[in-house]
């Protein structure tokens, strides 16, 4: 049970989590301390859930809150549009959505012990090629060395449900 001046790493877990929520006003970076803001937040929550409102983050708010800032994180990435993204992503193509896809297809890959795939450059290469068409065969797409939106939301998903 954590209440105010408490210190620990689950209060830092606790404090991101609050942040994930899309409702709570919680807004400030995970310190590791159960401050006043961080009561208020919590029985904010616990208002907003139908909770005992008492600020006080026992196991049950706990769990409610981990649970909700992750369903909330899993929302926000569905809605994401990736406008900024020209699909498809091809090789020779760098930026951002490359290194994410980088990322995530390392984790998905070495989760299913398929590929030995150490992604984490912003350049869609040969070793990013093989990677998408191993991920494509896995979710049921062609393996056509690109990844349309499609193919990569479904990466992202699964990348999002191993990681939770």
């Amino acid at each position: 049970m954590y209440s105010t001046d408490k210190r620990a790493d689950a209060v830092r877990e606790l404090q991101r989590n609050l942040g994930l929520i899309e409702d709570n006003s919680f807004s400030t970076v995970p310190s590791g301390v159960y401050d006043t803001e961080t009561a208020l937040a919590v029985n904010e929550f616990q208002r907003n859930s139908g909770l005992a409102a008492t600020g006080i983050a026992d196991y049950p708010t706990f769990e409610a809150i981990y649970r909700r800032g992750i369903e909330d994180e899993k929302e926000r990435m569905r809605r994401k549009k990736y406008k900024s993204t020209p699909f498809p992503i091809t090789v020779g193509d760098g930026g951002v959505a490359v290194y994410n896809l980088n990322v995530m297809l390392s984790d998905i890959l070495s989760f299913y012990g398929l590929y030995f795939f150490n992604g984490t450059g912003s350049f869609f290469d040969k070793r990013t090629e093989e990677a998408v068409n191993i991920a494509a065969m896995i979710f049921g797409y062609e393996p056509t060395s690109e990844v349309n939106s499609g193919l990569y939301e479904r990466i992202e998903l699964e990348y999002l449900s191993i990681n939770v």
